[in-house]
């Protein structure tokens, strides 16, 4: 069964606790949510190299975590000359790549996503954390460059 882009990103968002907000960054930055979906890809920055990727693998729905276009909000209006924008814009449209913004919402999930990314990645994640979680008591360790004497 086919699936919508806009359906796919609804799924996501109804796992979001206090989603959907009013003003959030995690919009559509360009395409279409209406098509369906070919494949998606995941990054946490929508370069060049990654749209290319995404192409190759016939993928259309690009999931990205930080701007596509330089900017916090992704406004555009300062960038109508810039080489580099317009190359990427047109690329994006030639291959009618769709590409949505999951910032808020994935700092909103319980667990954070980025953060249990980077736990999972430092080897972090069995450490005991604060009620907040942003505190992780790590142990001390003896370390062969402090220990030198």
């Amino acid at each position: 069964m086919a699936r919508k882009i806009q359906e796919v990103i609804d799924l996501i968002v109804a796992e979001i606790p206090g989603a959907p907000l009013e003003d959030s960054i995690d919009t559509f930055k360009c395409g279409d949510p209406e098509q369906e979906v070919t494949g998606i890809v995941t990054t946490f920055t929508a370069t060049i190299d990654v749209l290319r990727q995404a192409v190759s693998q016939g993928a259309n729905l690009i999931i990205t975590h930080e701007p596509t276009f330089y900017e916090h909000r992704d406004n555009t209006d300062w960038l109508d000359e810039d080489p580099v924008y317009t190359a990427k814009r047109a690329f994006i449209d030639e291959h009618k790549l769709t590409i949505w913004r999951f910032h808020d919402y994935w700092h909103m999930h319980d667990p954070d996503g980025i953060q249990m990314g980077v736990e999972k990645v430092l080897g972090w994640e069995n450490y005991e954390h604060t009620d907040n979680h942003y505190v992780i008591h790590i142990p001390p360790s003896r370390s062969p460059i402090l220990s030198r004497n």
